[in-house]
């Protein structure tokens, strides 16, 4: 039997006979009963696993040892293994069309051998395990096995147990899916569907919303997306992705592969507002309308110019943010950039606009000006020039230019500071 707080979170297991203490963020921080402890950074992400003194770090798809030392990277096909000599080994997985990982192998002798074959029953719980020379723990839908807690799934925004089919905590979407328990599972389809961290990020294309998650696309139900864009080999396996849906495809696995902008397309995939990235002709994040006040929250609550319309609105009216549109030309917009010159990046354009999504969803949003700019221009440069740097871009020196007789060029303020580094926003929060 298992217990719950008065949120929804389960706390006890009668299964396993542990108890969980979770963090504000409802995701599982410490079971004191085997001495397993978990650290998250400020969106949730997983930083550490400490399992009685056995340690094991996460940054952005590279897995640490104790001793700081890597163990092994994350790849599109399996992992790199550090093999101890200086160098790094490939481990490839073979995945189903849910994405559970079913047979992991190597090149060993100019042969290839089975590393590991895994079979679930439908509620992901392991059916078989055939080991060879090492133990994958990446397997249902490719997510992270937790031997401690009796082989739970970590899922990134809650943890689940294929032994009955649930999360642990309440789906934080409910509202959107009342006919289905706060608890389920894939709508109760394993087959056919998988259960995703967020259902937040769209992009439009060919009269469809088709929503985004870690490097894939899916319809609302969970289901893999297979319509117009879609390129599939003779046995109707995905391959790839064209016209907008694939620019957008590859701007976002581009933005994704950085640690600034994995952080921010986590944080709005897992957004309760929505973002829908559409095909323009221009680069612009426009606010929707109908959460317009949440989205300039703080600048409501702290510019003296709105100080009448702060006393006529709702503490319930300013919470949550503001979902909105990513206007994006995928075919990119030049950029003035340190040295002279400018730059065409159009998955650098499209992190700009995103950042003013991230801005929108805390309620940052800002209209005020410093140097004839608007605080949150200042801001979304700020932050695409820290993505800029990780994706190896010369950064951003102006963002506004001007023509002088048919001759464009800088326009202040500069966005760098002496030492050519981002000047960061002095009114933002510390944990901005």
């Amino acid at each position: 039997m298992a217990m719950t707080m008065m949120n929804g979170n389960a706390t006890t297991d009668g299964r396993s006979g542990y108890t969980v203490q979770y963090n504000h963020l409802n995701l599982p921080r410490h079971i004191p009963n085997i001495n397993l402890t978990y650290t998250y950074d400020a969106s949730g992400r997983k930083l550490r696993k400490n399992a009685n003194g056995s340690v094991r770090n996460y940054i952005d798809g590279i897995e640490y040892k104790p001793d700081g030392t890597i163990d092994f990277i994350h790849t599109e096909e399996g992992i790199a293994l550090n093999n101890g000599s200086g160098g790094y080994s490939y481990q490839y997985n073979l995945s189903d069309h849910l994405g559970n990982v079913r047979y992991s192998f190597d090149i060993y002798n100019g042969a290839v051998r089975r590393l590991q074959q895994d079979d679930y029953y439908p509620f992901g719980l392991r059916k078989s395990i055939s080991p060879v020379a090492t133990t994958n723990k990446y397997l249902y839908n490719g997510k992270e096995v937790q031997d401690e807690l009796g082989g739970q799934y970590d899922y990134g925004a809650r943890f689940y147990d294929p032994v009955i089919g649930r999360f642990n905590v309440i789906d934080r979407f409910a509202e959107k899916y009342y006919h289905l328990s706060s608890y389920s599972y894939a709508a109760n389809n394993p087959i056919n569907l998988i259960d995703i961290n967020g259902d937040s990020l769209w992009v439009s294309y060919a009269g469809n919303k088709i929503l985004y998650n870690n490097g894939g696309f899916y319809n609302k139900d969970g289901s893999a997306y297979t319509g117009k864009g879609v390129k599939t080999d003779k046995n109707g396996n995905v391959t790839g992705y064209k016209g907008f849906l694939g620019k957008a495809h590859t701007a976002l696995g581009a933005i994704g592969g950085t640690q600034e902008g994995g952080s921010l397309l986590n944080e709005l995939q897992s957004s309760t507002n929505s973002f829908t990235i559409q095909n323009s002709s221009t680069n612009e994040f426009v606010v929707d309308p109908s959460q317009r006040v949440a989205g300039y929250a703080n600048q409501l609550q702290t510019d003296p110019q709105y100080a009448g319309q702060l006393a006529n609105t709702t503490a319930s009216a300013m919470l949550g943010g503001a979902g909105g549109t990513i206007n994006w030309n995928p075919s990119g917009a030049n950029v003035w950039v340190l040295g002279g010159g400018q730059n065409n990046n159009a998955a650098s354009n499209l992190g700009h606009e995103l950042f003013h999504g991230r801005d929108s969803n805390r309620g940052l949003l800002d209209s005020r000006l410093n140097q004839d700019l608007k605080y949150d221009e200042w801001q979304a440069t700020f932050k695409e020039n820290q993505l800029r740097s990780q994706m190896g871009l010369p950064l951003r020196e102006f963002y506004k230019s001007q023509s002088n007789n048919g001759v464009l060029s800088p326009l202040a303020p500069r966005m760098l500071n002496g030492s050519n580094q981002p000047v960061r926003p002095t009114w933002v929060p510390g944990n901005w």
